[in-house]
């Protein structure tokens, strides 16, 4: 794909849930590849990897900026190594007595290498899935949690793909939003009205949590979001938020 066409995909896959679909379904080897050269492993969709590579991708669609002359491949290759060594890293502490290959924790990739391994990965995408795989072939996806919540957060009139712009990035607004999130939560009242009137009480929140209502007011879409997830029925998104 050109550069060109795979950039305008990009950025049209931020408000159009159609193409990001396609862009999802078009990139699933490429995902896969790196997922390969970051773990050093096959992995399928079952795996958690998977759902970390993927969540990494969708992460590169919603933060690339062409304008900075890297390609999007480069870039999306770039943090889902990221984020696979952080997993890497966190399930390495979980469990100390398993040794992992330093190569593990590096991420570079070579196209002539991944085009070497492309006979493999197609191989075991299409092997017959075993007795254990069939029954849980059912398993909900991100993918599938997205679109789920792309509809629920329709209702607030709030497009999904766009609360990239409006999520916190300094470590001050990721604590003020972290504090909002805890206390709106753990307040039935405050739940109980959001849930009827489909809209935060800012002026209650702000002084149950003594965080400005300025705060609120800015990052109100990306609150909305994120009670709406950990709420409801969205483990792997739960646990990227969490992340």
């Amino acid at each position: 794909m050109a550069a060109d066409t795979q950039n305008a995909q990009v950025l049209a896959a931020r408000t159009d849930t159609k193409v990001l679909s396609s862009l999802v379904r078009d990139n699933d080897k490429f995902i896969r590849k790196c997922a390969y050269f970051a773990v050093h492993k096959f992995i399928t969709e079952h795996d958690d990897e998977y759902s970390v590579a993927l969540s990494a991708f969708l992460e590169a669609v919603m933060s690339y900026e062409p304008e900075g002359g890297t390609s999007f491949n480069t870039f999306a290759q770039l943090v889902i190594s990221r984020r696979l060594t952080d997993f890497l890293r966190s399930e390495y502490r979980k469990q100390p007595e398993v040794s992992v290959d330093p190569a593990i924790m590096g991420g570079d990739y070579i196209e002539e290498e991944l085009s070497e391994i492309a006979t493999e990965v197609r191989s075991i995408n299409s092997t017959t899935l075993s007795a254990e795989d069939q029954q849980t072939s059912g398993k909900v996806t991100i993918r599938d949690e997205i679109e789920a919540l792309s509809t629920e957060l329709s209702k607030y009139g709030i497009d999904f793909f766009t609360l990239a712009k409006n999520s916190p990035t300094s470590k001050k607004t990721k604590e003020a939003c972290r504090v909002l999130l805890a206390t709106f939560i753990g307040n039935e009242d405050l739940l109980k009205r959001y849930k009827k009137n489909h809209t935060i009480p800012v002026l209650d929140l702000a002084r149950e949590s003594r965080i400005s209502k300025k705060i609120i007011d800015k990052y109100r879409r990306y609150l909305i979001a994120s009670v709406e997830i950990l709420l409801g029925d969205y483990p792997l998104l739960s646990e990227y938020l969490k992340n």
